[in-house]
């Protein structure tokens, strides 16, 4: 899937590629009509090579599914029905591309809203947007903006109010303390000449001062921040005993 996305407008178009992308987006089109949301079902990493890809399903519903293993029940739901669309980056770009798009769904909005389609070179394509500001009703893609509601011009006219909080994105990373406005979600900016913190020692200030502990996930060989610096500190310590 080409992903072509206009921070002016503030939409995304996906573009087919091939024979079964062009057919999955026909199913999208015939069922949709503008401003109908397509909802989020889930994501599926890099597995023996297969590019990072997000599913979004248009008129499906929610099914309760209950799973055993061994003596653990697992309770969740899933989508069934209507058309379900598959986005797969093409290249590394839109391989980024789609990982944002995951972002925005996961922290904001649930989906992405249809608005139309179109034709781009001679290919069928659709054209999407995240989420429409509660104050003016413009369209966003960004993850803030649609976790919040708030498009960026709305934001640049908020009268903060800062509160003390987790944040997460941009400057901060995966997980930071900061502070954020509790109407709009934006960072407070950071003092000019601040000192930059790392990951490790953002997420140590979360734990310490949410009294938490942050887990990583994947194939790092760290449980998570704490344990990473309790070795980086007996490395050092062997380093410096190993040269006196």
């Amino acid at each position: 899937m080409k992903i072509i996305r206009d921070e002016g407008t503030a939409t995304i178009t996906l573009v087919a590629t091939n024979a079964e992308e062009t057919e999955a987006l026909k199913n999208v089109i015939t069922i949709s009509k503008p401003r109908k949301k397509m909802s989020y079902g889930g994501c599926v990493g890099k597995d023996g090579g297969r590019p990072f890809a997000i599913y979004l399903h248009m008129n499906s519903r929610r099914k309760r599914v209950v799973e055993e293993f061994s003596n653990v029940t697992m309770r969740s739901t899933k989508l069934v029905g209507g058309a379900k669309l598959e986005i797969l980056g093409t290249t590394e770009a839109d391989d980024q591309e789609v990982r944002s798009m995951r972002d925005t769904c996961f922290f904001g909005s649930t989906g992405f809203f249809y608005l139309g389609s179109s034709d781009v070179g001679g290919e069928v394509s659709i054209i999407i947007t995240a989420q429409f500001c509660k104050h003016c009703h413009s369209y966003m893609i960004s993850r803030v903006g649609a976790e919040w509601k708030t498009c960026d011009a709305c934001a640049e006219k908020c009268r903060h109010k800062y509160i003390r909080g987790t944040i997460h994105g941009g400057s901060a990373g995966n997980l930071a303390m900061g502070e954020y406005c509790r109407k709009c979600g934006r960072v407070k900016p950071e003092l000019e000449g601040a000192r930059k913190k790392g990951q490790i020692e953002r997420e140590l200030e979360v734990e310490r001062e949410l009294g938490i502990q942050v887990r990583w996930k994947g194939e790092s060989p760290f449980v998570g921040p704490r344990h990473f610096a309790e070795v980086d500190r007996l490395m050092r310590r062997h380093a410096r005993a190993s040269t006196r």
